[in-house]
């Protein structure tokens, strides 16, 4: 450098600034090879590449390089500028005159249809408009109209009545329906299934033909599964004796078991024949014989007793008994006495209700034999006792 060694500097500039000046060999270089590089305006393609020495152009790039995001733009550029691109809109623009659904005059256009705004003396109940919500057109009806009859309330085809609005009779958003123009052609009734009718020569219906049954495919494993879901039948001891004598096994003969009939007052005969005997009185208990003395005292009681005691209702009379066998002691009174079981003395004829005390007692069946229960052991059997 010149302020590192001026003498040296000043040698080197006279011996290249001279006109015979020839540079070494070593340093000698092909022309090509005395391009230089380009640039960053150059690399990045704002400016046209330089001319190099020997006449050829700058390196060009292939492809313009993505510009990073952490480069600033350079002050004094512009920007471009960027054309303006229209909004997308969906669904239809325009309202169509004919229609060929019926859903078309219910969607909402971005144009107004071809009519005009309605006249306030024109909206009545159920006229049909075009109602303006946020640049669209939409289909609308007049619902109802105030008392005082400037405002009307409008309400969407085919939305719930909580999006209707009241507007008033001169509002801009209020058009005809496309309906009013004279060259609407309202949409066409949509076409119901119709099952065709088969017909003879003539042209006559015939008439309705059984379907031919279908042939139901046999599944093992759902027979199997309704089987197992199906509930189980009560056990039947005559079916599966047929069963086994088909499948030519042995099948013993069914014996029926005579189950001895206990009745619901059987358990309490002990008990009632306690409660008899302790409300035996002591004079009957004693073993002593009733003296003239005591024999009075004793007949006056059950005088006393019915003095005491209501009048009660006549007892019926009673069907004779049939001759029991010696050793039966209690007869069942068919019927029942003021209805409750009751029991006569084969010896004495005393009518006792409830459980007899003691001894062999014949119980009636209805439709049946009658059958004999000893109260003590509480035995029954079919056989009289002897």
């Amino acid at each position: 450098s010149s302020s590192g060694c001026p003498l040296l500097a000043r040698f080197a500039m006279r011996r290249l600034l001279s006109p015979g000046f020839v540079p070494p060999r070593w340093a000698r270089a092909p022309a090509s090879s005395l391009r230089r590089w380009p640039t960053l305006q150059e690399w990045r393609g704002d400016l046209e590449p330089a001319t190099c020495i020997d006449g050829t152009r700058g390196a060009a790039t292939a492809a313009r390089p993505p510009r990073s995001q952490y480069l600033e733009r350079r002050p004094g550029v512009q920007p471009e500028a960027k054309e303006a691109e229209e909004p997308k809109r969906y669904g239809p623009m325009d309202c169509d005159i004919k229609p060929k659904d019926q859903l078309r005059p219910l969607l909402p256009t971005w144009n107004p249809p071809p009519t005009r705004p309605p006249q306030p003396q024109e909206l009545e109940v159920g006229t049909r408009l075009r109602f303006k919500l946020e640049d669209r057109w939409w289909a609308a009806t007049v619902r109802s109209i105030d008392e005082e009859g400037t405002h009307v309330k409008v309400g969407y085809d085919g939305w719930p009545g909580r999006h209707d609005e009241w507007v008033t009779r001169d509002s801009d958003r209020l058009y005809l329906h496309e309906s009013f123009h004279p060259e609407y052609e309202a949409p066409p009734l949509p076409q119901r299934f119709t099952r065709p009718v088969p017909t003879d020569e003539e042209g006559n219906p015939l008439p309705v033909a059984a379907r031919a049954p279908r042939p139901k495919v046999f599944d093992a494993e759902k027979e199997r599964l309704k089987r197992a879901l199906r509930p189980p039948l009560p056990y039947n001891p005559e079916k599966e004796r047929m069963k086994r004598l088909l499948r030519g096994q042995y099948a013993p003969p069914i014996v029926e078991e005579t189950s001895q009939v206990r009745q619901p007052w059987e358990d309490a005969a002990p008990k009632a024949a306690q409660s008899t005997q302790s409300q035996v009185p002591e004079s009957a208990a004693s073993s002593e014989p009733l003296t003239a003395s005591t024999a009075p005292a004793a007949a006056a009681e059950p005088a006393k007793a019915a003095k005491a005691a209501p009048a009660a209702a006549p007892v019926p009379p009673l069907e004779p008994a049939p001759a029991p066998s010696s050793a039966v002691d209690w007869v069942e009174v068919p019927g029942g006495l003021d209805g409750e079981r009751a029991f006569r003395s084969a010896r004495t004829g005393r009518t006792v209700k409830g459980a007899p005390p003691s001894g062999w007692v014949e119980v009636c069946v209805e439709g049946s034999a009658p059958y004999y229960w000893n109260v003590e052991r509480g035995v029954t059997q079919w056989e009289p006792p002897q």
